[in-house]
């Protein structure tokens, strides 16, 4: 039998683990070891981890029954629970009552009592109740109770302690009801001083992108001096959150970021579209609904659904019923509709039914109210330039609007500095500031005939524009950038990544013959190259490591290929994906292989699931070897799932237990 540190170090690496199905499944297995094998003093740890684990994925109802296994377990054996162990038990209330009233089936009276039972709780284990008073509050908002402010102001007077959410997440939660409630100018004063604050963290879950994608609507709403930038940088910083269009470059830290929140997070996504269509920018709304389609029919909790539906369908109204787009096609996988209009005739019924459940639930019709409400939305009087704002000749045609506010920048003629500027600034959560960096770099490289260094700084900040679904821009700053290096003489291997990000934006701007021919112009170059003899006086190491770089680039063109079929669901995606793969794999890049062969499997499911289920099980295999853990767990969930589909369930447990 392990011993009690044995046991813990165990669950602390499940822990650890990301969010989803395999790190449930990995929870799930260490309750079952020590109720079976002992020691039962980590069983308390043990029962908070998978609570936790339910809850972060997209199986939060599951975690109610180990919740109550360990209250249960708490008035059994206190002795057994240290400092921490009870602390996760305490927090996790907030959890069940604010999770679980996601769920429709979950009687009203259950909600009740399990609140009830955390006020009595908090009060006899000496905690305050600033926590208690919050859920009462948001429980009474979700139903629509007459007592909604009260219960709002009675938690304004509690003393926050040690069970309060963090102090990025409370002010929130007031700025959303301040705005709810039309009071638009004191929301944005409590959210513009939390994000003043040098001492508040600026980064949790679901913060900041689920205020800032209601602040949006809060700036033009106001509509004073300033606001409009300010409404487009709390839109760019939401996109930015969320993992906006492209990952390729994207650093690791952020990669992670929008892996472990790939499945949440629907509301702010479906008011970034419904801010689109209402700004005037359809064809963008169109884009990100497409990015985010899955959230159609799968988002769970199911009040996370009708979130995504009610504002979807604010958006829909806009484009069809406002602004006559009904013919607008859509690209999605479900519903089996093509266009916008065939869409919203789907969508209406099924918000409808969702919002009926939870009214039925509740005892009023306040859900539905909310999602009639909502589909009242008109566009805003005047257009909304989303472009990044560019002052810069680089890209020989500015853009207008202002966004972020650009910090101190070093003295202007030292452009490698402000590749530095930019790399933080966009670290930072400031995508626009750190665009507008890279381009000020890019007119001083090739002000002072440094033309390469030129492209390439403007490269950067095309990709990042493409982040943000900028497609102009991002077209601008990619044909400028390719153009300064064809002009130099880049090797096509260096050219060529350069290339590929410039036909992924074509790509998404539906520009499909452009974006395949530079895609076949770029693989010419590359085989060209790859064919030409060396010069005899070339070092064979040096000969080895260009052969290396030009078989790279070559690859990442059929990966891009890739991309864009399983985007639009075409045939081809899978096997150009495990090509790829392969090629990477003979390369010794086993991270890039691991991503194509992890693209594979999910391009393989339901063609050929032994061949989905080889290729992610090369992928995780991959991330493991890479030491990537987040993008390992994120392959090995999409396994667990196929395997429990395939009813080999053996299997998924294996999975879930060797990560």
């Amino acid at each position: 039998m392990r011993t009690l540190d044995e046991a813990n170090r165990d669950i602390t690496i499940v822990r650890q683990l990301p969010n989803g199905h395999a790190k449930s499944a990995a929870a799930r297995a260490e309750v079952d070891r020590i109720e079976a094998e002992g020691p039962l003093e980590a069983k308390a740890y043990a029962l908070d981890v998978l609570v936790e684990a339910y809850y972060f994925s997209d199986e939060e109802e599951k975690a109610f029954v180990p919740f109550t296994q360990a209250v249960g377990w708490y008035d059994a054996h206190p002795e057994w629970f240290d400092e921490m162990d009870k602390s996760n038990l305490f927090w996790s209330f907030k959890w069940m009552v604010s999770g679980l009233r996601s769920y429709p089936n979950v009687p009203l009276a259950q909600l009740e009592a399990t609140l009830a039972d955390m006020e009595h709780r908090y009060a006899v284990a000496g905690y305050g109740m600033d926590a208690p008073y919050q859920m009462k509050w948001l429980l009474a908002r979700h139903i629509g109770s007459p007592d909604t402010q009260a219960l709002f102001d009675e938690w304004q007077r509690q003393a926050r302690d040690e069970m309060s959410d963090c102090e990025l997440c409370a002010p929130a939660d007031r700025c959303e009801y301040l705005f709810e409630s039309g009071r638009d100018d004191e929301g944005l004063r409590v959210l513009e001083g939390v994000f003043a604050d040098p001492s508040v963290r600026q980064e949790c879950f679901s913060e900041p992108a689920s205020i800032l994608a209601k602040a949006q609507f809060a700036y033009l709403r106001r509509g004073g001096p300033g606001d409009k930038a300010s409404a487009i940088s709390a839109h760019h910083r939401a996109r930015s959150y969320l993992g906006g269009t492209s990952s390729f470059g994207m650093s690791a830290r952020d990669a992670n970021r929008v892996l472990e929140r790939a499945h949440a997070l629907a509301e702010a996504r479906g008011l970034c579209v419904e801010f689109l269509a209402c700004t005037h920018n359809p064809q963008a709304a169109i884009r990100l609904l497409e990015d985010n389609r899955s959230f159609l029919v799968h988002a769970t909790p199911p009040k996370s659904r009708l979130d995504f539906l009610t504002h979807v369908g604010a958006a829909l109204h806009v484009m069809v019923d406002e602004s006559g787009l009904g013919d607008e096609t859509v690209a999605l996988r479900e519903p089996p509709v093509s266009t916008l209009r065939e869409l919203w005739v789907w969508l209406q019924p099924e918000a409808e039914a969702l919002a009926a459940q939870f009214d039925q639930r509740n005892g009023t019709t306040h859900q539905t109210d909310l999602l009639h409400h909502a589909w009242q939305a008109t566009l805003f009087a005047e257009p909304l330039d989303l472009h990044i704002a560019i002052e810069s000749k680089a890209t020989e045609t500015p853009v207008s609007v202002s966004t972020d506010a650009t910090p101190e920048t070093p003295a202007p003629d030292d452009p490698r500095s402000l590749l530095k500027q930019a790399d933080n600034e966009f670290a930072a959560g400031r995508p626009s500031a750190a665009i507008n960096t890279y381009l000020r770099a890019a007119d001083l490289f090739t002000s002072d005939g440094r033309l390469s260094d030129g492209g390439f700084a403007l490269a950067e900040a095309g990709r990042g524009a493409l982040m943000l679904d900028d497609l102009d821009t991002a077209t601008q700053c990619l044909t400028r950038a390719s153009k300064l290096l064809i002009v130099t003489d880049t090797p096509p291997q260096f050219a060529a990544p350069v290339q590929i990000v410039l036909a992924e934006c074509l790509f998404r701007n539906r520009q499909e013959a452009e974006a395949s021919a530079l895609l076949d112009d770029t693989a010419n170059a590359l085989e060209e190259a790859m064919a030409a003899k060396p010069s005899g006086s070339e070092a064979p190491d040096i000969t080895k490591r260009r052969e290396n770089d030009l078989r790279w680039a070559r690859t990442r063109v059929d990966e891009m290929r890739a991309e864009n079929l399983f985007r639009n669901d075409e045939p081809g995606a899978a096997a150009l994906a495990q090509h790829a793969g392969e090629s990477y794999g003979q390369l010794g890049m086993v991270e890039q292989a691991a991503g194509a062969f992890q693209l594979a499997g999910q391009a393989w499911q339901g063609i050929d699931d032994e061949q989905a289920v080889w290729c992610l099980q090369s992928a995780v295999e991959g991330y493991q070897i890479a030491i990537r853990r987040p993008q390992k767990q994120q392959a090995a969930n999409q396994l667990v799932v196929l395997l429990q589909r395939l009813g080999r369930t053996d299997e998924a447990t294996a999975v879930a237990t060797d990560i």
